[in-house]
């Protein structure tokens, strides 16, 4: 329990990810992803999003 599986597809945390970091890419405000993905704090986003934007 508790454990992120990378190879799955289906996984939920990281169907989740890929979704908050497509936003990010695609310019949505922090604010806005915010009150799409509660489970995440502004400063966690904020923390993913430099992440992101390095990748890129």
């Amino acid at each position: 329990m508790g454990r992120q599986r990378s190879g799955n597809k289906n996984n939920p945390y990281l169907l989740r990810q890929k979704r908050i970091e497509r936003m990010m890419k695609d310019g949505e405000a922090l604010e806005k992803i915010a009150r799409y993905v509660p489970s995440l704090s502004l400063d966690e986003l904020k923390e993913l999003e430099t992440k992101v934007m390095q990748l890129a």
